[in-house]
């Protein structure tokens, strides 16, 4: 069968659908090892003032001094599950699930990652030793997500914070989790004191309180430091201070924040680091986990950074979660440049196939009507006659900008930002001053010829090779006009076809090149001022892209 005149050769389509699945593989691939690349996550209090940190299977314990010892080895170990410590060689530790990601789900359908083992007994509660032996404790499905343990020695009881169905549960004796306490709504670290329990309750913006004796749950403190973080995420307490780390929305970015005993803002603690994960008391200050650097640091009472602290593998973990990081960026903005640059070459290459809706100029096939009798005028409609909302755009733009310039103490993202928001002013006030100028134009036939008026009031006619006309504008001498498109119209579309059509008859019609050099040679400012915005809004989202990377 003879293929079309300008089709595609099967051949190429093959070769350009592998190609893009070939790259979607690949991305994936590289974004299942960038989050497979193991980091200091969950933190425990050891009886002797030291910090029990996990880092991949393994659990090193890390005195006051930021020395490390000899770890915990436990394979299976879920990736986002708390532990707790109960002893010095006794940990309770969640194993047998986990969370898999879409990467990593769909490179186990093609076979490429290894498939899960859960452990003989069931997922759930195990109590280990650093030896590695595990004894089963008790089923608690679901806590494959986040989540969160704590051990309190005083009353031999086991809190489980269970994130992802919003429940805190208490075991007791190794029996099944009793029913869940209070209302919260993704709730995540906690903290004991004599006679309650503190319970950073993120999605509610709060601190609450769980009583022991009555398990009644009241609110201590509500969170909200700065307009952008107000999600409460881990706490501790550090001599007479609460320390809490604070994320946004996205629980990302956690920053650590000191607050007085009365819950009072002291201020901001680690102030170069904006990527925390997790905290615990350790000696007069904390240890904290940075996510962003892969990083371990131990704080003074202050808040501020001592040292690093070397966990065994951490610094080649890091190494390897800048390669895959810097990988899969490369070929995330990488295969969309490519698509959207292919895009591109195929709606020029085939410009003149494409459906007469879609590029707009459905004029010409009216141009066969029978000219309208006497004189008739068509006023603008629609965008037009709405220009003043536009605005309001630059004035929405600059206000929200003032407000997260108020919110914010990192000044990247509102710089990242800035070009972005300067841009789209420029695209509200060129909208506005085309419009404006639209608003003063009008378009008119007198039987065969073409009547046009443009914003200062001139009036021409022309007829046949006078006119010249494209899908968005018609043109006399030196009198320009935009009429929009069929999907945005300026003029009312169905009328110009029945009047403003037949008067084309004849008429030259301009290229998209041929109607650009019009308007830049005429200085047609309402039109280049349009063309400029959107061509600098692209830039400007590229350098947003760049700046906040």
């Amino acid at each position: 069968m003879a293929r079309k005149e300008g089709a595609v050769h099967p051949a190429v389509a093959a070769f350009v659908i592998a190609l893009f699945i070939s790259w979607l593989v690949t991305w994936v691939y590289a974004l299942d090892r960038r989050h497979s690349v193991p980091m200091p996550t969950q933190m425990a209090p050891l009886p002797d003032g030291g910090v029990l940190v996990r880092f991949g299977d393994r659990l090193y314990p890390v005195n006051a001094e930021g020395t490390t010892g000899a770890p915990f080895v436990i394979p299976g170990l879920s990736e986002y599950s708390g532990l707790a410590v109960t002893g010095a060689d006794s940990v309770i530790v969640y194993l047998g699930g986990e969370r898999p990601s879409f990467s990593r789900n769909l490179l186990r359908f093609l076979r490429l990652a290894p498939p899960a083992s859960p452990p003989a007994e069931g997922e759930g509660l195990y109590r280990c030793r650093r030896a590695g032996d595990c004894r089963f404790l008790a089923h608690a499905p679901g806590l494959a997500g986040v989540a969160r343990l704590y051990w309190r020695p005083d009353r031999e009881r086991l809190w489980v914070v269970d994130s992802g169905h919003h429940e805190i549960r208490r075991l007791e004796n190794g029996a099944e989790p009793a029913p869940r306490l209070g209302d919260f709504r993704f709730p995540n670290g906690l903290l004991a004191e004599p006679e309650r329990m503190l319970v950073a309750d993120t999605n509610h913006h709060r601190i609450a309180a769980v009583n022991l004796a009555d398990d009644g749950v009241r609110t201590v403190a509500r969170i909200q430091p700065t307009l952008l973080y107000r999600w409460p995420t881990d706490l501790i307490r550090v001599g007479d201070q609460y320390w809490l780390l604070v994320g946004r929305d996205n629980l990302e970015e956690s920053r650590l924040y000191r607050y007085d005993g009365d819950w009072n803002l002291l201020g901001r603690g680690a102030a170069g680091l904006v990527d925390l994960l997790s905290l615990a008391p350790l000696g007069k200050g904390a240890l904290v986990a940075d996510r962003g650097e892969r990083r371990l640091w131990r704080l003074d009472a202050e808040g501020d950074p001592l040292e690093e602290v070397a966990l065994p593998g951490l610094a080649g973990a890091r190494e390897r979660f800048q390669y895959w990081r810097r990988w899969s960026d490369i070929l995330l903005y990488g295969g969309l440049a490519l698509v959207l640059a292919g895009l591109a070459f195929a709606f020029w290459h085939d410009r003149h196939r494409l459906p007469e809706s879609f590029r707009g100029d459905d004029l010409h096939d009216w141009r066969h009507e029978k000219p309208a009798r006497g004189e008739h005028w068509l006023a603008p409609v629609g965008l037009v006659r709405l220009r003043w909302l536009y605005l309001v755009l630059p004035v929405l733009v600059l206000w929200s900008m003032g407000v997260l310039a108020a919110g914010m103490e990192d000044p990247k993202p509102l710089v990242g930002m800035l070009p972005l928001g300067l841009v789209i002013v420029l695209v509200g006030l060129s909208a506005f001053l085309m419009f404006r100028y639209v608003a003063g134009c009008a378009v008119g036939v007198h039987g065969d010829m073409l009547l046009l008026q443009d914003a200062r009031g001139r009036r021409v006619a022309g007829h046949r090779a006078e006119i010249a006309y494209h899908p968005t504008m018609l043109v006399i001498g030196e009198v320009i006009v935009p009429v929009g498109t069929r999907a945005m119209p300026l003029f009312p579309r169905w009328r110009m076809r029945r009047l403003v059509a037949p008067a084309l008859r004849g008429a030259r019609k301009l290229s998209t090149r041929e109607c650009l050099r019009l308007v830049w040679r005429r200085r047609f400012w309402p039109l280049l001022a349009m063309y400029l915005s959107f061509v600098l809004l692209f830039a400007a989202c590229a350098a947003s892209l760049l700046i906040m990377g």
